[in-house]
């Protein structure tokens, strides 16, 4: 049983998400695949500088760097230093071809230098590999092993920004395609599984949902609604550019897009989720947690995510745990949230979404097991 006692007018997620669908409200059609762009080494034009050093430098330097990219099939010029010159990979378009320019610094000892990159005479192999990527991927090179998902920061600014819309239409009893469907992706991103989940994904996409995520920006609630599904997604550039939202399996994806980011350093709990830190006269006996998470939800106007296929997979069912809290005068929220959630052997996370919009992401403790049959 649930006692809950006090008065005060609390807002619900519904009648801000009113308030919010007269600034937004963009439904996306059925999911977008992506579909490979033509724009690859075949479309694409270099033009190599390779610069000498500046003052007396040694003549077989030219001959020799001119060799080794015609030994891959590459021509340069070869020229003298000037004042502005610097290492550099430009890109710009020439009718239907994409041209890449590059500018390389020969130094006194004979070394090659391009942004981030060196090579030597005798490292012909590694310099075609890296001309090829070039080649493939335009001038900012292949995003395989970099940081920000192989974007620049520049580019993951923006898809933050464009991922950062609040969510507008309630999700929970809906199916995941109609969910993904109500979510405010932007039509820039568009959303394909890999050809790993695909059989996975046809599975999930009529599964309807336990959860919510009214109020919590696109990019979260994807991830979150996702990763309830054994699944995730990440940023994945182009050859052409262009960026598209890649579905892959959990198991197989090290870099998901996360369900929140940390707290900011420095920011109150208080502000970043302030009904939490309201005080309330409360008990609660026996009653299952997902219950008493959905009655904090809603009397505290925070956003709750419960992960439960993670709390599953450990043995923990949030529909049939039940959780108990003395009856207090003057309880904050924060603290009869923190206390059931730690009894059942879970941790409460404050996150935010992309527009600093804050909520908790509750998963199991990592180093919990299920007790053997033989414990109990």
């Amino acid at each position: 049983m649930l006692v809950f006692c006090g008065s005060g007018r609390m807002r619900g997620f519904l009648n801000r998400s009113v308030r919010m669908c007269f600034c937004i409200m963009m439904l996306l059609p059925a999911v977008v695949h992506a579909q490979p762009d033509a724009a690859g080494p075949d479309k694409t034009l270099l033009e190599i500088d390779l610069v000498l050093p500046a003052g007396p430098s040694n003549p077989l330097l030219a001959q020799k760097w001119r060799q080794e990219f015609e030994s891959i099939g590459e021509l340069v010029r070869i020229r003298q230093f000037i004042a502005e010159d610097k290492p550099s990979v430009t890109q710009s378009a020439r009718g239907p071809f994409r041209v890449v320019k590059l500018v390389g610094m020969i130094d006194l000892e004979g070394q090659l230098n391009f942004p981030k990159r060196s090579f030597m005479t005798g490292q012909g192999a590694e310099l075609g590999n890296w001309l090829k990527e070039i080649k493939t991927f335009g001038a900012q090179g292949s995003p395989s092993g970099k940081p920000l998902w192989g974007l620049t920061e520049a580019q993951y600014t923006e898809v933050r920004q464009e991922l950062s819309s609040p969510t507008t239409t309630p999700v929970r009893g809906l199916t995941l395609q109609a969910a993904i469907n109500a979510l405010p992706l932007p039509e820039s991103l568009p959303l394909s599984p890999h050809s790993s989940v695909r059989e996975a994904w046809e599975r999930a996409l009529p599964s309807k949902l336990d959860d919510e995520v009214l109020g919590l920006s696109a990019g979260t609630s994807l991830a979150f609604l996702l990763s309830q599904q054994g699944l995730g997604f990440r940023p994945i550039r182009q050859p052409n550019g262009e960026i598209h939202l890649l579905v892959q399996s959990l198991r197989e994806i090290s870099d998901p897009w996360p369900v929140g980011w940390p707290e900011v350093e420095g920011k109150p709990r208080n502000e970043l989720v302030p009904g939490l830190f309201g005080y309330v006269e409360i008990g609660v006996q026996e009653a299952p947690l997902v219950t008493v998470l959905d009655a904090i939800e809603e009397r505290a106007d925070v956003r709750i995510l419960l992960d439960r296929v993670s709390c599953l997979a450990k043995g923990l069912d949030p529909t049939q745990l039940l959780v108990s809290y003395p009856k207090k005068k003057r309880t904050a929220w924060s603290l009869i949230l923190s206390s059931i959630v730690t009894n059942s052997h879970m941790k409460m996370n404050y996150r935010q979404d992309e527009a600093g919009t804050g909520f908790i992401w509750i998963v199991p403790f990592a180093h919990y097991r299920a007790p053997k049959p033989s414990d109990k």
